[in-house]
């Protein structure tokens, strides 16, 4: 460098100069520094010199120390050293107290001298102090600690002032270097509780008043935690208040759960966790300028004792920064990461604010999830234990409350500040945060507690989100509600702004809603609470709502007055009728607009509500309330007696309680609506009618459904049986009650037809009434009055329909017109009208009560002039004359029909019909014949009694045969009991029986009794049904004669075998005619298509007949069969009991017939009359030949009985025409054949001492005339005068006739005679055919 400056020619003088002071400088310093090396070597040699010296003095220290600290101390060894540079007095085993078991000891005590700056200042510096060893045992006795081996007592007398304290401090500051080093110790707590620390060092270095710190700690448990300590600051000791300095604390692996013994009342067990703390603290003028710190822990976790509800952590991270402003102080944390129970809370911050002017806390939270902050493992103040039990949930965000401290008290340190502690007594205390912790401490040391009195919430301003809480009384559960509140003291703003909120009234079901949009605002004012509703919006799929209004003088004990407008708009309204304020609502309203409101499809409108709370709903017009709306979509029950409105759509109007609704459609049970009003007046006071105006133009059948469905259908019941076809045109006025059991229905109108038909579906008239037009006009009691005019049975007719009151409530229907039986026919289809034809004039009223317990009545009246009924005498009549008839029927209760009637003075009727499952059955009765009316008897069964002109049971029978048997067999004749009768004149089978009186009845078993009794007849008889069995005696039968050849008989006669009952009869003194039958037993059984004659017996004196027979009906083919057998003992008085003059007598007579005819027995004919007959005479004598005859046979010629002109006369056994003597003849035998009338023999022959004749051939019965070959032959030989008066020859035969006599029997084998005899009966035709004269032989004819 030189050699550089030299060639640039630089002067090097100064350099060198400069060299040459630092060389100067130098070797002064190493002077300097030879000089304190040997200095301080002299001075360690003169230190360790003085050690024996030391320990004289030990004592002297010892009780100084004891003064000092106020209890022995003991000092085991006492000397000098050097610790580096600094001479130090050494004490070992430094002992406090007297006690061997309980006392501080301190292993090695190091006191330093500042050798450097002792001789800088010529005065003893403190240099270093050393603790080394020392043990602690603190315990917990009566709520203080105690240090084993230091008397309390000593520490808390009046010698231990601020001052001596400050000494203290100043000394121990004073040490340029405090080292602690090896120190335990034990906190004994009074529960049993133990905390071992150890390994305490702590090393403080002191510059001048510059402080560094430096210490650590380790508590010994089960988990170690170690502590740490680091500082870096300045402060004078003469003025403590003026720190100022860096600190740094750490605490790692704190396990909460070991320190549980430090809080042994709480009710709070904790049972795991592990976490961290670190602090950073600035100090400046002795106060604290700023601190930070860093919180974390994980599976924190804790459980109350008393109800072993517990609580996890799974993490929390906190990073935490105060400061003090101009204005107080700040706490700020941030971040704060939280996992609690599950939940990870969003990232957060808080902050806490405090400005000392105002004595106020300002806390800022970002977020707060509640369900978790709320644990039910904290014990919670019992004031908020109802809030808890609604398991609030949700978050709020940006939440802040503005706390102020009350004036009197303040008991959170505003900021913490150390100067108090050092100096408390200092003149410079100049900040208000002084004063404040001042007055801090003094109310701690006082005793002051913490109270919710010591301060009050200036504000509280949150947002909260999917807010919730469950139902507790009478709080709502509420879901997801999510807005914004600004609470203070005297006013507030809370703001909804929610989507699905769900909310759930106790007692009504959970309504979610789509939207939940307000703002609302309140204030205290001198005179209440304002509440101001800016916008109140709730919204579901299917409502929605907008409130806008004021509520003011909201007190404690009244709302106040009120001013709110809603608008709405929804659909379905009836499900929202489950939200009816029940409590506060009349119990009618209330079930009704429930029950009978069923559905409302759409409504929107708007209410106002206008005026004081108390006074609502307005009675006295001191407000408004209202409500316009249009709804659609109806249906509502009138009352629960009504049938549903549907499809109504109108205009509603509602002012305070008068409601006003304006029915722009509507549908009454299928009746179109179009035009109508309905009004209720005085809602709320529980009598509540509702009044309907309007016109209805539409179905009648309909608007009668509709009526019959109401509480009308009893005061109407004449509705229920009509129906009507098309439609007119009603109006009506009805007041209807909403609750049944208020008032009656009022009701006013009037209904004009359109040529209708209307159906009367009477339960025992059915007709139609068409083309019916006129007016009805009713009220609520009926049919007022009305006019109308219809075709009823195709014949023009008035009707008048109207209510009446007395004697009874009833409704009346008079019908009057001409009616034609052609018509009835139509419409009744009964048989009866096949008896009546032509057209009369009638006049029918049918009468309804209006109480089911009353009876129904029709009435019917007319002179059926212009009407023939074609019935037998007395009951028939022609079209021109009159007979009038009335007829009364009585419908009692739909049980019993009573029906009288009466016939001109014909017949009259007194009949009881009961309800039955088929219909109306017969129950009792009578029919009256004659004049006298009819009365029934009230007992059961029907009687027939009377007087009767004329009764010709033939021509009844003939019209009772115009009807089926189905039609006949009615339920009044079934239950016919008793027959009564007296028939003037009773034709039967062509019998006349006059003055016949017939009595009859029903026995207990159901046998019928009869007794008939007249002059021809008297008879006892028993019919048993269940047998069809007629049986009985008859006294006496006296019949005219029987033209049992009349064919008019069997044509107008129809029986069938089962019309005819099974017989069992005995009949005496019967009689036909003048012929004396005798006594008949007879016994038959019927059945569908046979008819049997099982037994038929006459007895007589004389005869006894003998018959059987059946007779057969299948498939409309009759036939007849009889066998009859005649047994005779004395045919002359035979002859003269059947009336015939006897000329024929014989001792034995013996007839049988086996035949029939091919028809029913009761349609007997010779013509149809098909058998084989036999018949047998003997011992026999012709008498009363005539007086010609006698002569011609000069008395004993009697062959001329075979006279042809008498053959048919005697085939008829008519001898009537002969003489007085006779003819007798040994036999009469003969076999007959019967066939279409024609009676045929081929072997009929007569024998006698006169002659033998043989016949053959056939006679017609029906036309009356002969066919016979006729054989004769005289037992007198060539008896030629015999012979011509058997052909009718001269009186000469008078003679032969002598001869005869004397002849004997060979004569007739002398000749014989032969003719063919034809033509009618009474003029018959004799032929002779020849003559025989060959010799015959007697014995050839035998």
């Amino acid at each position: 460098m030189m050699s550089m400056r030299k060639s640039n020619g630089i002067v090097n003088t100064p350099m060198s100069n400069r060299t040459l002071s630092v060389n100067k400088v130098l070797k002064r310093i190493w002077m300097l520094l030879a000089v304190l090396i040997i200095f301080m070597a002299v001075l360690s040699s003169i230190f360790r010199s003085l050690t024996p010296w030391a320990k004289e003095y030990k004592g002297e220290v010892e009780h100084h120390l004891s003064i000092l600290i106020g209890q022995p101390v003991t000092i085991q060894t006492m000397e000098t050293g050097w610790h580096w540079f600094q001479p130090m007095l050494k004490l070992n085993q430094v002992t406090l107290g007297d006690d061997s078991k309980h006392n501080f000891r301190i292993n090695k005590l190091l006191v330093g001298i500042n050798l450097f700056k002792s001789l800088w200042s010529w005065q003893i510096q403190p240099g270093v102090l050393y603790i080394d060893d020392m043990h602690l045992n603190l315990r917990e006795i009566d709520n203080h600690w105690a240090i084993d081996g230091v008397a309390t007592d000593s520490l808390n007398t009046s010698d231990m002032t601020p001052e001596k304290t400050k000494q203290i401090l100043i000394w121990l500051s004073q040490q340029e270097h405090l080292i602690i080093k090896h120190v335990t110790a034990y906190f004994h707590f009074s529960d049993g509780g133990l905390i071992p620390v150890n390994v305490l060092n702590i090393s403080v270095a002191n510059r001048s008043g510059h402080y560094k710190f430096k210490g650590e700690a380790r508590l010994e448990q089960t988990n170690s935690t170690d502590f740490r300590l680091l500082g870096d600051g300045y402060f004078d000791p003469e003025h403590f208040e003026d720190i100022e300095g860096k600190f740094y604390f750490s605490a790692k692996n704190i396990v909460p759960a070991q320190w549980q013994s430090l809080f042994p009342k709480t009710t709070e067990h904790l049972e795991g966790g592990k976490g961290n703390i670190d602090l950073w603290l600035d100090m400046h003028h002795g106060a604290v300028s700023s601190v930070q710190a860093q919180v974390s822990f994980k599976r924190l976790a804790w459980r109350l004792l008393n109800n072993q509800q517990s609580q996890l952590i799974q993490s929390f991270f906190a990073n935490l920064s105060w400061k003090p402003d101009n204005l107080g102080w700040q706490l700020h944390i941030d971040p704060i990461k939280l996992r609690i129970g599950g939940v990870t809370w969003p990232e957060n911050q808080l902050l806490l604010k405090y400005n000392k002017e105002q004595q106020s806390y300002l806390l800022f939270v970002k977020s707060i999830i509640i369900e978790s902050l709320l644990s039910n493992a904290i014990n919670w103040p019992e004031s908020i234990q109802g809030l808890l039990d609604m398991k609030p949930q949700g978050a709020l965000k940006d939440t802040q409350i503005l706390v102020t401290l009350n004036n009197t008290v303040s008991v959170i340190p505003p900021i913490p500040f150390f100067g108090t502690v050092a100096n408390e007594h200092s003149q410079t205390q100049s900040t208000t945060s002084s004063a404040t912790a001042q007055n801090s401490m003094d109310l701690v040391q006082k005793g002051e507690k913490f109270s919710i009195n010591d301060y009050s919430i200036n504000y509280v301003l949150t947002r909260f989100e999917q807010l919730g809480w469950n139902a507790k009384d009478n709080i709502p559960q509420v879901k997801n509600l999510s807005g914004v509140i600004n609470w203070q003291p005297d006013q507030g703003r809370l703001e909804f702004d929610s989507e699905n909120t769900s909310i759930k009234v106790k007692g009504y079901p959970e309504q979610t809603l789509t939207l939940l949009n307000g703002a609302l605002e309140w204030k205290e004012l001198s005179d209440g609470l304002r509440i101001s509703m800016e916008r109140f919006v709730i919204n579901q799929p299917e409502l929605t709502l907008s409130l806008q209004g004021a509520v003011d003088q909201v007190t404690r004990h009244s709302v106040g007055h009120i001013r709110l407008g809603l608008e709405f708009a929804g659909k379905n309204w009836q499900q929202w009728t489950v939200f009816l304020p029940k409590k506060y609502m009349k119990p009618k309203l209330y079930f009704w607009l429930k029950n009978d409101v069923k559905r409302i499809a759409e409504a929107s409108g708007k209410i106002t509500l206008n005026g004081l709370a108390k006074d609502f709903p307005f009675d006295n017009n001191t407000g408004e309330f209202s409500i316009e709306s249009y709804a659609s979509g109806g249906e509502i029950a009138i009352n629960s007696k009504w049938q549903v409105v549907k499809e109504i759509d109108g205009y509603i109007h509602l002012k305070n309680r008068n409601l006003n609704i304006d029915i722009v459609h509507a549908n009454f049970h299928g009746v179109p609506a179009k035009d109508m009003h309905l009004r209720i007046d005085s809602i709320g006071n529980n009598k509540e009618n509702l009044l309907v105006n309007g016109t209805i133009d539409a179905s009648v059948q309909k608007m009668m459904n509709y009526v019959m469905a109401s509480p009308l259908r009893k005061k109407l019941s004449l509705l229920k049986m009509l129906s009507v076809k098309g439609t007119a045109l009603v109006k009506l006025s009805v007041q209807v009650p909403l609750y049944p059991e208020n008032d009656d229905v009022l009701a006013k109108g009037n209904v004009t037809f359109k040529k209708n038909t209307l159906l009367v579906n009477y339960e025992l008239a059915q007709f139609a009434a068409r083309n019916l037009s006129g007016t009805l006009m009713f009220d609520e009691a009926g049919v007022t009055d009305s006019y109308l005019f219809a075709d009823i049975l195709g014949h023009p007719m008035n009707i008048k329909i109207q209510s009446v009151k007395l004697p009874k409530p009833a409704t009346t229907i008079a019908i009057n017109g001409k009616c034609s039986v052609d018509s009835l026919k139509n419409q009744f289809k009964l048989p009866l009208f096949d008896l009546v034809e032509g057209s009369f004039n009638a006049n029918a009223l049918l009468k309804l009560s209006d109480k089911p317990s009353e009876a129904d009545s029709i009435s019917f009246n007319s002179t059926l002039e212009g009407l023939d009924v074609n019935l037998p005498a007395p009951l028939g009549k022609k079209s021109d004359t009159k007979a009038p008839l009335e007829l009364n029927l009585e419908l009692k209760s739909k049980k019993l029909i009573r029906l009288r009637g009466r016939y001109d003075n014909r017949l009259s009727a007194d009949l009881l019909f009961k309800n039955a499952k088929e219909g109306y059955a017969f129950n009792s009765g009578q029919l009256r014949l004659g004049s006298e009316n009819a009365v029934n008897q009230n007992l059961p069964g029907l009687s027939v009694v009377g007087r009767l002109q004329g009764f010709d049971l033939q021509e009844w029978k003939d019209i009772f045969d115009q009807f089926p048997a189905a039609k006949t067999n009615t339920s009044m004749l079934s239950n016919l009991r008793i027959i009564n009768v007296t028939i003037d004149k009773l034709d039967f089978l062509r019998q006349q029986f006059n003055q016949m009186v017939v009595k009859a009845k029903i026995l207990p078993n159901k046998d019928w009794s009869f007794n008939l009794q007249q002059k021809n007849i008297a008879a006892d008889l028993t019919y048993r049904p269940l047998a069809n069995e007629l049986s009985g005696h008859v006294r006496y039968l006296h019949l005219d004669k029987i033209d049992t050849a009349s064919d008019e008989l069997a044509e107008t006669t129809q029986l069938h075998p089962d019309q005819i009952p099974n017989l069992n009869l005995r009949i005496d003194n019967l009689s036909v005619g003048k012929i004396q039958v005798g006594d008949l037993t007879l016994k038959s059984q019927s059945t569908a298509e046979k008819w049997k004659m099982e037994y038929c017996q006459i007895n007589s004196p004389v005869y006894q007949i003998n018959a059987q027979g059946e007779w057969t009906q299948k498939e409309n083919i009759n036939q007849t069969n009889l066998d009859v057998k005649l047994n005779i003992t004395n045919l002359a008085k035979t002859l003269e009991r059947w009336n015939v003059m006897p000329a024929v007598h014989a001792k034995k007579g013996y007839m049988e017939f086996h035949g029939g005819w091919k028809k029913g027995i009761y349609q007997f004919s010779l013509a149809s009359l098909k058998g084989n007959m036999y018949l047998q005479l003997k011992n026999g004598r012709i008498t009363h030949l005539s007086k010609e005859t006698e002569e011609k046979l000069d008395l004993g010629k009697l062959l001329s009985i075979l006279s042809l002109q008498t053959i048919p006369r005697r085939l008829q056994l008519d001898f009537s025409d002969l003489a007085h003597q006779g003819y007798s003849f040994d036999i009469f035998e003969g076999n007959f054949v019967v066939s279409k009338g024609i009676m045929s023999t081929q072997d009929s022959y007569l024998d006698g001492p006169v002659a033998y004749a043989g016949m053959k051939g056939g006679l017609d019965l029906v036309k009356h005339t002969y066919d016979l070959n006729l054989k004769i032959s005289p037992h007198i030989t060539a008896s030629l005068p015999v012979v011509a008066t058997i052909a009718g020859g001269p009186v000469a035969g008078v003679a032969a006739w002598v001869a005869n006599k004397i002849i004997n029997q060979s004569m007739q084998k002398i000749s014989g005679y032969s003719y063919k005899i034809s033509g009618p009966w009474n003029e018959p035709v004799v032929q002779q055919l020849n003559i025989v004269k060959k010799l015959m032989k007697k014995e050839a004819h035998n």
